[in-house]
């Protein structure tokens, strides 16, 4: 079985996909550069590409999540898609080469996928892309390695080169590269693609006729036989059908929806669904023990100038800073802090569960952002997957110039999965966002929300 490496044809010059890794599915799949941290503009889209409903790699292997390392940055655009695709499907196959392994041939692609039909759509610049590559493409075939290079079927690009091959969808890439060997070709003829012919059935013969003086009972028996086998299949077809519908429809919706973290829309298809029954049941029984309100304790921290002094004019100090407790929560309430304002306010969100989560935190001062100058003065949230004990934390630097009282809101939340509606839930300034949010307690989310009031004496 032989061993290819991919590349991904960029205008920039060629990206080698280096490594792919299966991740935590309750993550985000991301492209790195190089076995870096440093994540590519495009991890979004893949991370989309990945991911069912939208995405078609998890229909490929079954996994959501995976990390993707390249060599080189790739920023924009979906011309990545065709080369992703073929790493991800000869991964599976056990024969993607990937950084310092041996490898028996190179591909060389650019195209992007149709996520609902898989065909492969054109992508332009496909002359600056081949010049680009020409290095690598001069070093395959200087070490005698097989050379594929895979290009939309509705772009323009060399017609005589051997090594190019047009595909028009996934399956004629599949197809050309289930028949790549040690050799190159540009075509796979159309009797390797076709599954052989079953031979043909063997037909029954008919079996001999009744007498004639008996046909006419013979044929009210068959009519009659006939009747009640077809109302029989209809009924069967019936209950099947509506069987399947009312599975379709419920508990199949509804685990989509699970899987995908859209609570509050499962929420809303339970809560409308035309089976009332059927939602009651598979709510109880999905969710039940999933109510985990004491997994979250909030903490918040104080930096005040060493000297007792103010903050205004402390960089003209010399002096530093250090921090105290101010209090602590682990429901939703109220925190009042009087005394000396500090300088910057910490807010300190752990993870008391036994299991790793995907926490969120929000904080949003609720007076008019005309008494703010800078940015962090303002409002911030962070989202991130958090071990057991761990924590997640923000930091707000209060107004240099305010009045006697500051009001903070907090908003918080874990979940065992990554979830974009409880990212605009945590993050939403509604009070209907409050209330939805604390509506997903009963499938396991554990949400806080808190006050914090910061008094002058």
């Amino acid at each position: 079985m032989n061993r290819l490496r991919v590349f991904i044809a960029t205008t920039d010059g060629p990206s080698e996909i280096q490594s792919l890794v299966e991740e935590d599915p309750d993550i985000r799949s991301v492209v790195c550069l190089n076995g870096t941290t440093q994540s590519l503009p495009i991890s979004k889209g893949y991370d989309a590409f990945v991911r069912k409903p939208t995405g078609v790699i998890e229909r490929l292997t079954g996994n959501r999540v995976y990390r993707l390392d390249v060599s080189r940055p790739i920023t924009n655009g979906n011309s990545w898609q065709l080369g992703v695709y073929l790493a991800h499907w000869l991964e599976g196959e056990g024969r993607l080469a990937q950084q310092n392994e041996d490898a028996d041939g190179i591909i060389l692609a650019t195209g992007q996928v149709n996520a609902r039909d898989l065909s492969v759509e054109a992508v332009g610049h496909i002359p600056e892309k081949l010049a680009s590559a020409q290095s690598i493409i001069d070093e395959a075939l200087a070490a005698g390695q097989a050379l594929t290079i895979l290009l939309p079927e509705g772009d323009d690009g060399p017609q005589d080169d051997r090594a190019v091959s047009k595909v028009s969808s996934i399956d004629d890439a599949i197809a050309l590269l289930q028949g790549t060997e040690k050799t190159v070709r540009t075509s796979v003829p159309q009797a390797e693609i076709l599954a052989p012919a079953e031979p043909p059935k063997e037909i029954p013969k008919k079996k001999a006729g009744r007498p004639d003086n008996t046909q006419e009972t013979a044929k009210s028996r068959r009519f009659f036989a006939r009747f009640l086998g077809g109302s029989a299949l209809v009924v069967l077809a019936g209950l099947a059908a509506g069987g399947f519908m009312l599975w379709q429809d419920g508990p199949q919706e509804w685990e989509t929806l699970r899987d995908d973290g859209r609570l509050v829309s499962l929420d809303h298809a339970l809560s409308n669904a035309q089976w009332p029954a059927l939602a009651k049941i598979y709510r109880d029984y999905r969710f039940a023990g999933e109510d985990l309100p004491d997994n979250l304790a909030l903490s918040v921290v104080g930096e005040f100038p060493a000297d007792g002094g103010k903050c205004a004019g402390l960089r003209f100090r010399d002096t530093n800073t250090k921090v105290e407790p101010l209090g602590q929560a682990a429901q939703d309430g109220d925190l009042t802090v009087t005394g000396n304002i500090p300088c910057r306010i910490y807010f300190e969100l752990q993870n008391k569960a036994g299991d790793t989560r995907y926490l969120w935190l929000a904080v949003e001062p609720e007076m008019d952002y005309t008494r703010f100058r800078g940015r962090d003065e303002r409002g911030k949230s962070i989202q991130q997957v958090v071990a057991p004990g761990e924590s997640i934390r923000l930091d707000i630097r209060l107004p240099r110039f305010r009045q006697d009282q500051l009001d903070y809101r907090i908003r918080a939340a874990a979940y065992k999965k990554a979830s974009d509606e409880i990212t605009a839930l945590v993050s939403g300034a509604r009070q209907q966002s409050k209330k939805e949010l604390q509506n997903l307690e009963r499938y396991g989310v554990s949400v806080l929300n808190f006050t914090t009031v910061v008094k002058g004496r």
